[in-house]
């Protein structure tokens, strides 16, 4: 029986060899690394799950054992590359799924380390998206001459504009994208702007439109929506900032027409010294896919002491819960929640989000601090077992690096805030620009009440936005009394309540 054992332990000592040498690695998700020698390089595709079923807009995202040692990520579906090389982590992907057919899919992510050799792994999900999820979602061109091609010394239907002291040339016809172009010079500056824009446009009110167009730069620019009023009074909107761009870029934004709105135009405009190109825009009505029902989230921002004091038991004594976003360099602060207050909320069932580090304004720093407050943030909160999907951009701001590495983080939506899009969210919309509705000192009552209302008519979804939850009459907080009548109010007409990461799985099915 010893020389049965010898024989029997020789033999396992022989094929823990042959595996060595082979370096065959197993992942959690069944796939199979196979490299010559070691060291290994685990690969891990964290999102979505095995054997999962998906739909919609996905984030893909993948972990490896040792980063430093990984030279590039390449993830595939089905074999095919879902996007470039991945140099660095965060390694993520978005895979819209409706350009696949409703069946059974392979994922997979294949590391290339230092010294060339290729570390793999995949799982299996399957896919399952309903006709109207991948439905278009807009109508016609609403601008006259988007493409600025008619026109002798300006284009028709179009106007040049600016103010303050700088010394702005507007020129036409420049070579665009596709034909003809617009173009801003600025060599002194001080301060005010300068833009083309095309003449105002009707809209209907609370209807959602999308806006986009293409624009050269060497200078940080900014987009901002102007609505008129039937009383000629005008309001104004950001969407959102562009990036020094070298070659032609577009840039993607929405907005829902405000109550009383009778038109708009857009305003893509350049407020330092440099140059600003632009070329074929688009205006359309988005055709907005409503939910099954209307729904309600209850978000407060900055992990606040007030919230977890005064306003978790009233969410409690309600049966609602709601989603913090925490700022993960003040937790533990006189002025945050404690970690372990936060993972208490999470075990209840509240959600966790990122809010950022230090809560500075994203769009003016640098790739490496965005990188630490976004992505750094979001990695140091999990690494204290928070478990993170949304992210509320700080003060509301955010440019396209901004969106673009909250996606590379793998974070599955992103939140607006104050002066950034306020409105209802239908399905279709962008999950990583989410309208919200600030409730603070100023905010009555009955305004709320009118939100809800809203939505549970339209079938879209509302997200709240509080601050402190206390007396102190500050600017951004609500007193204990305003938020339980909230409360009430959503208890009593029966609407569905959702924290943010549950409504952005909801917009992709």
């Amino acid at each position: 029986m010893k020389e049965n054992n010898q024989n029997y332990f020789k033999k396992v000592k022989r094929i823990i060899a042959v595996l060595s040498a082979l370096a065959v690695v197993a992942s959690p998700f069944y796939g199979i690394s196979y490299v010559s020698a070691a060291p290994f390089v685990f690969v891990t595709i964290t999102s979505p799950r095995n054997a999962s079923t998906v739909s919609g807009t996905v984030g893909v995202g993948v972990k490896t054992s040792d980063d430093s040692a990984v030279s590039q990520l390449q993830i595939y579906i089905d074999n095919i590359p879902l996007g470039p090389p991945l140099t660095r982590a965060p390694y993520s992907a978005v895979w819209d799924t409706c350009s696949t057919t409703n069946r059974m899919h392979k994922v997979s992510a294949t590391a290339k380390d230092i010294s060339g050799k290729n570390w793999s792994t995949f799982i299996l999900v399957s896919v399952s998206n309903s006709s109207s999820a991948c439905a278009p979602a807009t109508y016609s061109n609403l601008i006259l001459n988007p493409s600025l091609e008619n026109g002798s010394a300006t284009p028709d239907n179009w106007f040049s504009a600016g103010w303050g002291s700088n010394n702005a040339v507007f020129n036409y016809p420049i070579t665009g994208r596709t034909g003809k172009g617009a173009g801003i010079t600025i060599s002194n500056y001080i301060d005010g702007d300068a833009k083309w824009h095309f003449v105002e446009t009707a809209v209907t009110p609370g209807a959602q439109y999308l806006f986009s167009n293409f624009y050269q730069s060497d200078t940080a620019t900014q987009v901002v929506a102007r609505f008129t009023y039937a009383d000629t009074s005008v309001s104004y909107l950001p969407l959102g900032a562009g990036i020094v761009s070298p070659g032609w870029t577009q840039f993607l934004g929405s907005f829902t027409a405000p109550s009383n709105a009778v038109s708009v135009t857009v305003f893509h405009l350049i407020g330092s010294a440099g140059f600003l190109f632009v070329d074929d825009y688009s205006l359309s009505q988005a055709n907005s896919l409503t939910f099954d029902q209307g729904m309600v989230s209850l978000n407060f921002d900055d992990g606040l002491p007030s919230f977890y004091t005064n306003g978790v038991p009233i969410l409690d004594s309600h049966g609602l819960k709601g989603t913090n976003y925490v700022l993960s360099g003040e937790l533990g602060n006189s002025s945050s929640i404690t970690a372990e207050q936060m993972l208490e909320l999470q075990s209840k069932g509240y959600e966790i989000g990122g809010h950022s580090k230090t809560h500075r304004d994203l769009t003016t720093l640098s790739d490496a601090d965005l990188r630490e407050e976004i992505i750094g943030s979001k990695n140091f909160l999990e690494s204290l077992g928070a478990k993170i999907s949304t992210f509320a951009f700080p003060f509301g701001t955010h440019n396209s690096l901004v969106d673009q590495i909250v996606k590379e983080a793998g974070f599955t939506g992103s939140r607006t805030a104050l002066a950034r899009n306020e409105g209802e969210n239908y399905k279709n919309n962008n999950p990583y620009a989410l309208r919200s509705k600030t409730v603070d000192a100023s905010t009555t009552l009955a305004q709320v009440q009118q939100w809800i209302d809203d939505a549970i008519k339209n079938k879209t979804w509302i997200i709240l936005v509080f601050h402190g939850i206390d007396n102190s009459g500050s600017q951004f907080s609500s007193t204990p009394q305003t938020l339980n009548a909230i409360c009430d109010y959503i208890k009593s007409k029966n609407v569905k309540t959702v924290t943010n990461a549950q409504g952005v799985g909801m917009m992709t099915q």
